[in-house]
């Protein structure tokens, strides 16, 4: 199996987190190999990488709500979606972590 590429996790991971549910995901466009938010007024903005993959919505569609603990620091649980962000944003190729799920 080959590497994949950067925008083919990013695409892969956008599609799996619109499966579970993400609703405001980006548009995925195969033609310019990237994504873009748009609005109903017929703007639309190109989506970062960081702006996708460190969107709480995305991580929650991605990884899921399931309690994977409890903080008694904070006093809070720690939900599978939280706390593969705080892994990932540690991260020095937060993509390749990314990848690892897909």
């Amino acid at each position: 199996m080959k590497p994949m590429k950067t925008n083919e996790i990013l695409k892969t991971a956008i599609e799996k987190a619109q499966a579970n549910g993400w609703k405001n995901a980006p548009i995925w466009d195969d033609q310019m190999d990237w994504a873009y938010y748009s609005d109903h007024d017929g703007g639309f903005g190109v989506a970062s990488t960081e702006q996708i993959i460190f969107d709480h919505e995305f991580a929650k569609a991605f990884w899921g709500t399931k309690r994977r603990g409890y903080d008694f620091t904070t006093k809070r649980e720690i939900q599978e979606w939280d706390s593969h962000l705080q892994e990932m944003v540690l991260e020095e190729d937060p993509i390749s972590y990314l990848e690892r799920f897909i």
